[in-house]
């Protein structure tokens, strides 16, 4: 039923609607004791942040059927549509021997949502089918869907490690969610299997997050913010097959083709309902980039800190040295000067306690060239 008399609602906030049938085609109510109003709340908002969908396929490279559902779901998203959305592909260990790339925690992802089969998808943890049935249509309704919550993320890397900030706002208050934040390669081909398959894109390496998320409550115009890295040890490995006993030790290899091809993708996920508010790319910063002009030779202890950091400075001349503490959003909030540092061996000392826990960077530039060193403050 759609009433005849439109409601637009004359300001922002919550309204209470009540809803009540009365001269049933028109005439008098045989049966009264069913005419229960019914009530429910309408919140109107002044904006609402974009939705940015999130797409997680569930593949692997010795399943036959997953070589179609990848080529649809590209057909789809690739142009315009993927600067729309997020996606992640987790490689799976079967059918077969499964997947290479198939690991505890890509696994784990598909036991979240129950998934018994692949290729698989999930669309915002909500619509859950074949690869092979995602249309645009459902592209263009996944861009419809109401969003309350406001997302930004950054990243860096550097060597082997991957640092990523997040900061979570939304538009009312809410309860019950959890802040995701995973690691992917953009691009591999070391994965080959037997389905024909020759490339492989956006594979999940590692949660950054806990695996089963963070718990966050969000509070409307109080941004949460959290930050995780992430450490690849030792030398790239590829398992033998997709199967548990062959999984590679984190703890002593990687599976990470290219350093350069990392990425990290962020979301917001109703614990309850599993339907995914929010997600974004963490966009790079590329703060651990050193050398600016000349590397100069220095280091930060203790690291971590609990507040005081120890910059250890050798330096060849006498020198004015600036130094400037970034945040990992790539934001300034400090800067210090030491003036005609003595030659040779010199500590400076600066006091970081004030901050907020996290991932920080002093960029230390001297005349005789410049560095930056990240530094981590846990309280």
């Amino acid at each position: 039923f759609t009433h005849t008399t439109a409601w637009t609602p004359a300001a922002v906030g919550s309204y209470d609607i009540t809803v009540a049938l009365g001269s049933i085609n028109g005439g008098a109510d045989e049966k009264t004791d069913n005419d229960n109003e019914q009530s429910f709340v309408v919140n109107v908002y002044e904006s609402a942040p974009t939705r940015v969908p999130f797409y997680e396929v569930f593949t692997g490279s010795t399943c036959p059927p997953c070589t179609p559902g990848n080529a649809n779901f590209h057909n789809i998203i690739d142009g315009q549509r993927e600067t729309e959305c997020t996606y992640i592909k987790y490689q799976q260990n079967f059918p077969g021997s499964g997947d290479p790339y198939a690991s505890s925690q890509s696994v784990g992802r598909r036991n979240y949502y129950a998934i018994n089969s692949i290729p698989r998808m999930e669309i915002d943890g909500g619509w859950d089918g074949n690869a092979n049935s995602f249309t645009p249509a459902l592209h263009t309704q996944a861009l419809a869907n109401f969003s309350l919550v406001e997302l930004d993320a950054t990243f860096d890397k550097w060597g082997q490690s991957v640092v990523t900030t997040i900061n979570v706002d939304a538009i009312k208050n809410l309860n019950n969610v959890s802040v995701y934040a995973a690691v992917l390669e953009t691009y591999n081909d070391k994965n080959v299997k037997t389905n024909g398959e020759t490339e492989f894109l956006h594979v999940f390496k590692r949660f950054m997050s806990p695996t089963s998320g963070e718990s966050i409550n969000i509070i409307s115009g109080t941004p949460t913010s959290k930050t995780y890295q992430v450490d690849f040890k030792g030398e790239y490995k590829l398992a033998s097959s997709g199967q548990q006993s062959s999984w590679i030790n984190i703890n002593t290899n990687h599976d990470v083709e290219d350093f350069n091809n990392l990425k990290v993708v962020v979301w917001i996920q109703d614990n309850a309902t599993k339907e995914v508010l929010q997600s974004t790319y963490a966009e790079e910063v590329k703060l651990g980039v050193k050398d600016v002009t000349k590397a100069i030779n220095a280091g930060v202890s203790p690291n971590p800190t609990a507040g005081v950091a120890n910059i250890a400075l050798s330096l060849t001349q006498n020198s004015d040295v600036n130094v400037s503490l970034t945040n990992a959003m790539g934001q300034e909030i400090n800067a210090y000067t030491f003036n005609n540092v003595n030659a040779g061996e010199n500590t400076l000392n600066l006091n970081i306690s004030d901050y907020a826990e996290g991932v920080y960077f002093f960029n230390i530039v001297t005349s005789e060239g410049s560095t930056t060193k990240k530094v981590i403050l846990s309280k």
